[in-house]
């Protein structure tokens, strides 16, 4: 009976580490039911180790092997960062564990029969929920993960527990050595009622610098949008300073023609012409898709892969208005098209494939470039190159984050010399 209740108390435990994982981390999934039936064995066989586990001392190493093996078959995500939270969440969860040990101590020490046996299972399944509580309300406001939070508001919040944890089982100690039976139905109800409060603290605070990390991610998106809107303006009145000079010298260019046809040199007026007319393409709108956000960024993108000498081709378009926040669509254009370009650039065939499409209820994006395969990719993540860090930062996962937060999907497809990207989003 002990070893079942034990079993139930670890199974209990993982599914709070990977509810956490789920529910703070963000991470990108590669789970499936065989995978489930494995990782649900190899807890078992864990657990029946650990509880057996009397001499060979070695119920530690075992724990963090099952967790490290359980988020290595559960996520596709680097192995240095699954290590990093292989060990940080189960502490962090084992110290919440202890508050809710003492708590249900406690509580237990009240009644008139004991049921000892069940107190870690209780204490495991409180913090379960505690942390569900948490994460729905987290997930609810916000599509961040843990991964992209500053590590020492981490390390911050790691200290907050530990010394909340340290401070609940001093008081807890000194009271059971002290604490007179008369006393101690009052002090009881009070010192739960201060755990409660602690917890409702720590959850506060969590909250607390999710929200505040994201303000500051917020802030960096929009300086970017607005350095996009920026250099689209900067554009706009360069272009219009051209076409002035252009107007100027249209008598001139006329006039030369003239005397070219007047002396027949045809040639020579065909190659004057194709000049011309790649002067008024450059003066024209390359791009337009009826979006005037998107088109402001695919514009500055398109000249832009001009100048990296990949051939960029844009078709279709989007609604004049879309419930897509403004933020959104410059995170997603500025990234795929940023990521299209420094790929392409270094491919023999050097071309991009832009097409926007919408019908009543999506808004679909697919972007295809060539690409040299340099190992850029792993687990579909793209690892960039270029020195702008703080921008391209967001990449490919960011991009992720803004189609899930507008209930959209996204799908990738990568062949032996071309990446396709196509992106669905509730319109």
């Amino acid at each position: 009976m002990n070893l079942f209740i034990a079993i139930l108390t670890d199974f209990s435990h993982f599914i709070k580490i990977i509810m956490a994982m789920n529910l703070f981390g963000n991470f990108e999934e590669r789970i499936n039911k065989y995978k489930i039936i494995l990782i649900a064995t190899i807890i078992a066989l864990a657990s029946g180790i650990i509880y057996f586990d009397e001499k060979m001392k070695i119920g530690s190493i075992v724990y963090f092997i099952t967790t490290y093996a359980v988020f290595r078959m559960w996520y596709a995500e680097k192995r240095k960062l699954l290590l990093l939270f292989s060990i940080w969440i189960p502490f962090m969860m084992s110290m919440i564990d202890t508050m809710f040990l003492i708590l249900v101590k406690l509580f237990l020490g009240l009644l008139p029969f004991g049921i000892k046996s069940f107190e870690e299972l209780m204490a495991s399944v409180l913090s379960l929920m505690f942390i569900y509580t948490v994460g729905y309300i987290y997930r609810k406001h916000y599509q961040y993960g843990l991964k992209k939070i500053e590590y020492k508001n981490l390390v911050l919040l790691t200290v907050l527990i530990v010394v909340n944890s340290i401070v609940v089982m001093t008081v807890a100690k000194v009271a059971t050595i002290e604490l007179s039976e008369k006393h101690k139905l009052v002090f009881s109800g009070a010192f739960i009622a201060v755990i409660v409060g602690i917890f409702i603290q720590l959850g506060a605070v969590i909250l607390l610098k999710v929200s505040k990390n994201v303000s500051q991610e917020r802030e960096l998106e929009t300086k970017m949008y607005l350095k996009e809107q920026q250099n689209y303006y900067e554009y706009l009145e360069e272009r219009e300073k051209n076409t002035k000079k252009f107007r100027h010298d249209v008598r001139n260019h006329l006039e030369l023609l003239t005397k070219l046809i007047n002396s027949k040199q045809y040639e020579e007026v065909n190659d004057y012409l194709e000049k011309i007319n790649i002067k008024i393409d450059e003066l024209g709108n390359a791009v337009s898709i009826g979006n005037g956000i998107a088109e402001a960024i695919v514009n500055k993108y398109y000249y832009q892969a001009i100048d990296s000498g990949v051939k960029m081709k844009v078709s279709g378009v989007l609604p004049t208005e879309c419930r897509i926040d403004a933020y959104d669509l410059c995170t997603i254009f500025s990234n795929v098209l940023s990521n299209a370009i420094e790929a392409a650039s270094k491919s023999k065939k050097k071309q991009i494939y832009l097409d926007c499409r919408y019908n009543d209820e999506n808004i679909i994006i697919n972007i295809r470039n060539t690409y040299k395969d340099n190992g850029q990719f792993k687990n579909k993540n793209l690892v960039t190159t270029k020195s702008d860090r703080e921008y391209h930062g967001f990449g490919l996962e960011n991009v992720r984050e803004c189609v899930e937060r507008n209930n959209g999907l996204i799908y990738i497809e990568i062949g032996k010399e071309e990446f396709m990207e196509t992106i669905s989003i509730k319109r």
